[in-house]
């Protein structure tokens, strides 16, 4: 029950207050102006085939070489984009937290970019087990496996066995990851509230999350499949009534601008309850 309701607070919250309400519109604004940008360019230089990468169906992981190099033009926008929205994503964090009675400082230069170097190094230290020494065996098992499946024929009654070892070292190696994600993401809570360094704060974060890190856990992947599951039913309802009017390219202009204006909101809405549910986390580990 206590986790419904730190979820529910998360949701709720941010919607009293008003300074947080206008950075979510900014950060719409952003999202859907980027999504629009994108949309112009494929447009213009896909021509004809831009209908056809719009559908539903497409597969992601398949790009023609022309799309590619739209994708390529967009690189220094998507950055741009990328920077400013960090700033509005750590500004969030601090009007939260303002809103719990925390005090805090105000987001300047030096602070921000403390906070962008942290946010990098939590995630490196998660990938490489930076913490935790003793599960950096499991990757290193991993490519082991691999280096002996590309350089050594196995016999037919290994392949199952070897691929069964390999499979479960990967999900081993994926939970350790996602739990220490978990244990530091408030390096960058510490880094904005305090004039600690960077070691300092991944050091804190790693600390105040001991023997909390599966109730965070559960928190935080609630939200995801939450927000994952409404973009999936607007995307597939819109999509099926878009294949029915046509696959022209006006068609797949306007499909992909009202997925855009969804796909942004439940963005946004996502990322704003987020942070408020990192400032919960944060304002509640450090009282106690």
């Amino acid at each position: 029950m206590e986790i419904i309701e730190t979820i529910k607070n998360s949701l709720t919250i941010w919607t009293k207050n008003k300074e947080t309400k206008k950075i979510a519109v900014i950060l719409f604004i952003l999202q859907f102006g980027l999504g629009l940008i994108s949309i112009g360019a494929h447009a213009y230089f896909l021509g004809d085939a831009f209908s056809s990468c719009c559908s539903f169906d497409e597969n992601p992981f398949e790009m023609s070489q022309e799309k590619l190099n739209v994708n390529l033009m967009l690189v220094p926008i998507v950055l741009l984009y990328s920077i400013i929205s960090l700033f509005f994503y750590f500004k969030i964090i601090l009007v939260a937290l303002k809103q719990f009675s925390v005090k805090t400082p105000e987001l300047k230069t030096k602070k921000f970019v403390k906070a962008i170097v942290a946010m990098a190094v939590s995630y490196f230290g998660a990938i490489f087990s930076v913490f935790e020494k003793k599960f950096l065996l499991i990757p290193l098992a991993i490519i082991a496996l691999v280096i002996a499946d590309f350089s050594v024929v196995l016999p037919n009654e290994f392949v199952l066995p070897t691929a069964f070892v390999l499979g479960g070292l990967l999900i081993a190696y994926l939970i350790v990851i996602i739990r220490a994600v978990v244990r530091l993401v408030f390096s960058v809570p510490v880094i904005l509230t305090s004039d600690a360094d960077i070691a300092e704060a991944v050091s804190e974060s790693w600390k105040i999350t001991k023997g909390k890190e599966l109730k965070m856990f559960i928190a935080f992947a609630t939200l995801i499949v939450i927000s994952s599951v409404v973009s999936y039913v607007f995307m597939f309802i819109f999509s099926n009534i878009f294949q029915q009017i046509g696959t022209s390219n006006s068609v797949g202009i306007a499909f992909s601008i009202l997925i855009g204006l969804i796909t942004s909101a439940i963005s946004v809405w996502y990322t704003v309850s987020n942070n408020y549910l990192i400032a919960i986390f944060y304002k509640e580990l450090k009282e106690n």
